[in-house]
């Protein structure tokens, strides 16, 4: 097992996500997709309810309203990987591996220890 470096990118000037993840030397495109996306899940059920702003109502609707605990919503990982193969399949993110982009779900890929990966989520032109 090596740890790779992930960083997750847009074109659109996007805050980068970076995560450390165990991965094993030998690896397909689908499944590194699926250790990500495991990943991010494990990260989201794990960070305090506090900290999920986008989930919590704004202050002043709080104080009106009465204080009720907020609930994560639980992901779905089976669901979180066909989105990810949908849109890396329709070319909404392009994954990089070692700066070589990978265009096919079933190719293995060979993990070294300062191997990188980026996934590039690319922003559709307005209008076009």
């Amino acid at each position: 097992m090596a740890t790779l470096t992930i960083s997750e990118k847009t074109t659109g000037g996007g805050t980068d996500i970076y995560a450390q993840v165990y991965m094993p030397e030998r690896i397909t495109v689908r499944k590194l997709i699926c250790l990500y996306v495991d990943h991010q899940i494990e990260q989201h059920e794990n960070e305090p309810a506090v900290n999920r702003s986008y989930f919590m109502p704004a202050k002043q609707e709080q104080e009106l309203n009465d204080p009720k605990p907020v609930k994560s919503r639980k992901l779905d990982a089976e669901q979180m990987y066909e989105r990810a193969f949908s849109a890396f399949s329709k070319n909404e993110v392009i994954l990089l591996v070692d700066e070589d982009q990978v265009d096919d779900l079933d190719q293995e890929l060979l993990v070294r220890v300062d191997s990188t990966v980026t996934f590039l989520r690319l922003t559709p032109l307005v209008g076009g």
